[in-house]
């Protein structure tokens, strides 16, 4: 069975770039825990991309080398904050 047939729930990474990381091969959507704590979504990555970036030995270089940059990134917004506005 392919291990991407399902999405991947990678948490608690040896990095001190990224902590975790979820991918949805369905919609080739990599989401990505930085050690910041900032989360980024990355559309368009390929099933070959995140099992390279899951199998990576350097999770840091293998993003700054084949994700960072190459694929539409959009900035999520933390879950746990505290509107300012009605529509915010």
């Amino acid at each position: 069975m392919n291990p991407l047939a399902r999405r991947f729930v990678s948490a608690a990474m040896d990095s001190s770039l990224i902590n975790g990381a979820l991918y949805w091969p369905e919609h080739k959507a990599l989401e990505l825990c930085l050690a910041s704590g900032r989360r980024y979504l990355y559309l368009g990555v390929p099933p070959e991309v995140a099992e390279g970036f899951a199998s990576a030995s350097s999770k840091g270089s293998y993003f700054n080398r084949a994700i960072r940059g190459r694929f539409d990134c959009h900035p999520l917004r933390d879950q746990k904050r505290t509107p300012r506005a009605v529509n915010d």
